[in-house]
């Protein structure tokens, strides 16, 4: 929901609460910024933590247990940010994005676009606390996944790209999403999942 009706509080990051029974108590999660919740198996789900309306800073993906209503930030380096959580359609891996934090005030075309460059892509194995860099996918933003879970569809330098399997190159598939030099960003936050729809069979 909107606080007050203000699209810049969501902005700037509400908390996220658990109800596990109606009437309880709800159970303080973390703050998120309205970035999307992917739902894995048996109760877990994945968030992207950390207030602020910048999109390099402060972003972190944590695994939650809805039965422990607690959540755990995905290992990253120092001074790396984790986001845009995607779970395979069984629950075995999680697809992230990975970037450089940035102390960038501006929020122009050329910053945003030299900040996205810096993206990859990551996929950490259910039981694992160690991800995986997938290679050759600088840039890469909103990950999704086939209904079969083989392949991954993710964002590159205004592109779509396919996965056809996790091991395999990357393919380029259309481009533009957006308007050339306009990509319509918010503090640098861009809805590219709202440039693209995609329907998989198994």
């Amino acid at each position: 929901f909107d606080p007050d009706g203000s699209a810049d509080l969501l902005d700037d990051g509400v908390p996220l609460y658990e109800l596990t029974a109606p009437g309880a108590r709800p159970l303080d999660l973390g703050i998120t910024v309205g970035l999307p919740i992917s739902f894995g198996a048996d109760g877990t789900f994945a968030i992207t933590r950390g207030p602020n309306r910048y999109a390099w800073l402060t972003k972190s993906v944590a695994i939650c247990s809805a039965a422990a209503a607690h959540c755990s930030p995905v290992p990253t380096p120092r001074g790396v940010l984790s986001f845009d959580p995607a779970f395979s359609p069984s629950g075995a891996t999680l697809a992230f994005v990975e970037a450089p934090s940035s102390r960038a005030g501006n929020i122009g075309q050329a910053t945003v676009r030299s900040w996205y460059a810096t993206h990859s892509l990551w996929l950490l194995q259910s039981g694992s606390s160690t991800p995986r860099r997938v290679p050759g996918t600088g840039g890469a933003a909103s990950p999704a996944w086939s209904a079969d879970g083989q392949s991954l569809l993710y964002v590159s330098n205004d592109a779509l790209w396919l996965l056809p399997t996790t091991s395999s190159r990357p393919v380029r598939i259309v481009a533009p999403l957006f308007p050339r030099g306009d990509w319509n960003s918010f503090f640098g936050e861009i809805d590219w999942a709202s440039q693209f729809a995609w329907q998989s069979n198994d």
